[in-house]
């Protein structure tokens, strides 16, 4: 039915064309069950690994760590 994220307090530490971030996420996700409305709320981390490729930054490797969940 509906989802609700947010991207909180990024770590980031460039080195020349490479980077690693770290980024607090919080999300929502709605839906319903036999009938009732459910909210799941999950709690966590990104950790990626960035590259610098014709002047343009993007995520090479992500990894997802759920604090809660």
């Amino acid at each position: 039915m509906g989802r609700s994220h947010a991207g909180t307090n990024s770590i980031i530490v460039v080195n020349d064309d490479r980077a690693v971030s770290e980024t607090g996420f919080t999300a929502m996700k709605f839906y319903m069950a036999d009938g009732s409305l459910v909210r799941e709320n999950r709690r966590g981390r990104l950790l990626d690994r960035w590259s610098k490729r014709e002047g343009r930054w993007a995520i090479d490797h992500r990894r997802q760590i759920e604090d809660l969940a």
